[in-house]
């Protein structure tokens, strides 16, 4: 096993004259029958040569919670007292610990009910004077304390902290957990949170016994600039915490040192908090040797997949030394692990492994010299253990997150060699952008010809039918579609689309609601020509959604925003003369100027100069080359014009209005030829 050497914070307790000993200790309630208990103290005091000796009695009260009247105080004594507790493990035994555990049981005690319930606290003088992160720790005392409910609740014990843990040390520089086997006796709920040590009481902050509140919280140290604090019990980083659900406490201090913790633990019945106990403790350092822990090559902590589409992914724990046994176990109440687990392939009567993947992690082939499904979902393996896991998630898992807990770990020392980290896999869908050939925004006028392209492809689902649907109702879609050129079949394709020489499309649908279908790309294209019909509507939003055939796909949007330009004209004053020719020199009689084709309105009479109409017209854009009605050639003379109506338009550049140019006269016109 490869080895390091790091700094070891271990449980170490000095004393002072006025019995600077005491380690850390806390109160439990054993429920006997009905309003009987008994109430039991632990107490663990540093047993060195220059240590105080355990107390042989201690007092301790029982107080009314609302009120904080004392109900009765009792005298325990005679403690079962447990000498030299065991520290370390097989790999690793950390020299000049010596703590010794001394357990006081009272006689059964009558409780009486009380609605609100009460607490119990004894206090003890004083703590070790070399701690670490409190201020004055010799001059500091300690107050065991937790609370009960209303016996009329019927049984019920407090929680109950398990034997003295054997790995009661941290080491320095290096993430440590480890618990303290709380259980509850009668299956309540427990909740766990780290809190203040409490000093004696403030009415004796110096004595032993028992006193009602306050019990003040110990004064945390300054050292070199750095306060030490509940959220800094330890320093280094990650800083001290416990799991509110698990009780495990995690710390990795940055220094030797000796650190004073409490761990306080919520009892819950039925969603009601019922009572709490308090540990009050403390971990101190040394150099010592323990085992490197096995890791886990990069691992994203979210693996993203797409709905429907299988995916592949590995995972590997390893050893640096090579030659360790290491053991993984994946964890999950949400991802079917052995379902999806893909065994890896044997190599018979190959000298490279036992076992190997191909295309593992990017690699062609991993052997693997050792593998074995122990059973109970952890896999042993010598070096590395590396798995792999294929799925292809069904619709109903869009948007769901699946959490993966891995724990690799070797034979080692005191669970130093633990590694953990977890895992989330994301599903996913993803709808392909659309592209546009125009702008987001533009303008045309009228008799304005344009065509623009639209463009979508799915990179991801790469069998699915994507679709392009026009979802604005102003414009002509059908009528302006442009369709692919067939190649037979379900295939098309479009020459120069958007750059690019050839566009195919595969399973190629159009379908009644004017959406355009293929596999993977699909291209449309229309082509437009302003009309008077488009001028009237003035602005027009060109929108497109895609979506495809997978799981209900979500959509996305794109589109442009067109607006029409009126077409602006003006006319010019009226020849009364012209010559029908054909020299093409003032052929015809007209209006001069720029018409307005989708309003102009006009009325032209012409008579000879015997009151005969030989032309008229409604048209604006009339033309008379000095023929009668029956297509004669009218002779040179003066004829009379009756011309009403509107030719040409300007717009008000403020209110956009139109202002139309009026166009009403008689007059003679002259015909020579």
């Amino acid at each position: 096993m490869k080895k390091i050497l790091i700094s070891l914070a271990f449980v170490l307790f000095a004393f002072q004259l006025l019995a600077t000993h005491i380690a850390g200790g806390n109160i439990e309630v054993k429920y006997v029958g009905t309003n009987q208990y008994q109430i039991v103290v632990k107490v663990y005091r540093s047993c060195e040569a220059s240590s105080a000796a355990m107390p042989t009695t201690l007092t301790v009260g029982i107080y009314r919670l609302d009120t904080d009247v004392l109900l009765s105080s009792h005298t325990l004594s005679s403690p079962a007292i447990t000498t030299n507790l065991p520290f370390g493990d097989s790999c690793y035994t950390p020299t000049g610990l010596c703590v010794d555990r001394g357990i006081f049981t009272s006689a059964t005690i009558t409780i009486p009910d009380h609605a609100a319930g009460y607490y119990i606290q004894t206090q003890l003088y004083a703590r070790n004077n070399s701690i670490t992160n409190i201020l004055n720790p010799g001059d500091t005392g300690m107050s065991f304390y937790t609370e009960m409910p209303d016996p009329a609740l019927g049984i019920n014990s407090s929680p109950e902290f398990g034997p003295y843990p054997a790995d009661a040390y941290l080491c320095v520089g290096f993430t440590k957990y480890f618990d303290f086997g709380v259980t509850d006796p009668d299956g309540d709920s427990l909740s766990y949170e780290l809190v203040d040590p409490l000093a004696c009481a403030s009415a004796a902050s110096m004595s032993n016994g028992t006193y009602p509140k306050p019990y003040p919280p110990i004064t945390w140290r300054l050292i070199s600039g750095s306060t030490y604090s509940l959220a800094n019990i330890c320093g280094g980083a990650p800083p001290m915490a416990v799991d509110p659900v698990t009780g495990i406490v995690n710390a990795s201090p940055a220094n030797i040192g000796k650190y004073a913790f409490a761990l306080k633990v919520h009892e819950w019945r039925g969603g009601v908090k019922i009572g709490e106990t308090t540990l009050d403790i403390q971990y101190e350092g040394l150099n010592c040797t323990v085992d490197s822990p096995p890791l886990f090559t990069a691992l994203e902590d979210t693996i993203t997949v797409i709905v429907e589409d299988e995916i592949c992914f590995d995972i590997m724990s390893y050893d640096d030394d090579g030659s360790d046994t290491i053991y993984l176990t994946p964890v999950s109440s949400e991802f079917d692990l052995i379902g999806n687990f893909v065994a890896p392939n044997p190599a018979i009567g190959s000298p490279s492994g036992d076992y190997y993947y191909l295309d593992y992690m990017g690699n062609d082939t991993l052997w693997i010299p050792h593998f074995l499904d122990i059973g109970a979902g952890v896999y042993e393996g010598i070096g590395m253990i590396p798995l792999r896991y294929c799925w292809e998630p069904p619709c109903e898992t869009v948007d769901s997150v699946f959490g993966l807990d891995l724990t690799t770990y070797s034979l080692g020392c005191s669970g130093s060699d633990t590694t953990v980290k977890h895992v989330e896999i994301a599903v996913i869908n993803i709808v392909p952008p659309i592209l546009l050939s125009i702008p987001d925004t533009m303008n045309v006028t009228f008799d304005d010809s344009i065509c623009f392209e639209v463009y979508a492809r799915d990179t991801i689902n790469t069998e699915d039918t994507l679709f392009i649907e026009p979802t604005s109702t102003l414009f002509n879609f059908a009528g302006n579609y442009i369709a692919p050129i067939s190649a037979g079949g379900d295939s098309a394709y479009y020459l120069n689309f958007m750059g690019q020489d050839t566009m195919w499309m595969y399973n190629y649908l159009y379908t009644t609601n004017l959406a355009v279908g293929a596999v993977q790309d699909v291209p449309l294209k229309y082509c437009w020509k302003v009309g008077c019909g488009d001028v009237f509507i003035e602005d027009i939003d060109l929108q497109f959604m895609a979506y495809s055939t997978k799981c209900n796909s979500d959509t996305t949007y794109n589109g442009s925003a067109i607006h029409i330009d009126p077409p602006q004209g003006y006319v010019n004053p009226v020849a009364n003369v012209f010559t029908p020719n054909d020299d093409g020199k003032n052929d015809y009689f007209e209006l001069e100027g720029i018409a307005d084709p989708c309003y102009d309105t006009i009325q032209i009479e012409i008579y000879n100069r015997w009151g005969i109409l030989v032309f008229e017209s409604n048209d604006p854009e009339f033309k008379w080359d000095g023929k009668n009605k029956r297509g004669q050639e009218c002779a040179e003379g003066v004829f009379f014009v009756l011309l009403k109506g509107t030719y040409g338009s300007q717009y008000d550049p403020a209110t956009g209005l139109r202002i139309p140019n009026v166009v009403d006269d008689q007059f003679h016109l002259s015909l020579f030829r």
